[in-house]
């Protein structure tokens, strides 16, 4: 199977992504730890992949994720066809099918945050006129 995370549902995957995450700071790993936000979330995106996971787990520990978001993680699959995994055709899946396609999202998405919003870069740089 393959990933595509680009386009709309890319971007769908993403946000979903990003609402998981954000429960990052309730996590045995970083409940006690002083970081701020930004760095928790820096600090995940930099980690191994087995170190990820092992977070991801924690996350999923304290949230649920909604049935519209498991679609989202999906949806940028395909399936052995070609064939975009959708509401449709996700019936046909086991849970330990879709359970590895949401963890392979979210890995793919926490790579895909290097280049979007945890790291800055000199275009995003506040302008003279910012406040």
């Amino acid at each position: 199977m393959s990933l595509e995370l680009k386009g709309i549902r890319g971007f769908a995957c993403y946000q979903a992504y990003l609402s998981t995450i954000y429960f990052l700071p309730l996590t045995k790993t970083y409940r006690e730890s002083e970081m701020s936000r930004f760095e928790m979330q820096h600090d995940f995106t930099e980690s191994p992949i087995g170190r990820k996971k092992e977070i991801l787990v924690e996350v999923l520990s304290v949230t649920t994720i909604s049935e519209r978001d498991v679609v989202r993680f999906i949806s940028v699959h395909k399936d052995p066809n070609g064939i975009d995994y959708s509401e449709v055709n996700a019936s046909n899946l086991s849970i330990d099918k879709m359970v590895d396609l949401v963890f392979e999202s979210l890995l793919a998405c926490s790579n895909a945050s290097k280049t979007l919003f945890f790291y800055p870069t000199p275009s995003l740089t506040a302008s003279k006129n910012t406040p």
